[in-house]
């Protein structure tokens, strides 16, 4: 089946609007690291790989992922992640009962 450009951004937006948790790494990146080349490497990941981790355009993280990106980014899981579910974000922000 082949998509129309319409149907496409349609979709993209569709999915998108559909997770409730997002990688927020650039400005950390962008702190530790001149390129993402070199980001790559640190984490032990493709350049395409890393690119989608960049721009959280990735829907699952292994740990070893996870664990790499906490090390080189010199940061907890709960700094990397933001939500657009605000109960969610209270949970990453630790403002639980």
């Amino acid at each position: 089946m082949i998509l129309s450009f319409q149907q496409y951004i349609l979709k993209d937006i569709f999915l998108r609007s559909e997770k409730m948790l997002f990688l927020n790494i650039k400005d950390r990146v962008n702190k530790y690291f001149e390129n993402k080349n070199q980001f790559a490497k640190a984490i032990g990941v493709g350049f395409p790989a890393a690119c989608k981790l960049y721009e959280g355009e990735t829907s699952r993280i292994a740990f070893d992922t996870l664990e790499s990106l906490c090390r080189e980014l010199h940061c907890s899981p709960n700094d990397l992640f933001i939500s657009d579910n605000p109960e969610i974000m209270n949970y990453i922000k630790g403002d639980t009962e």
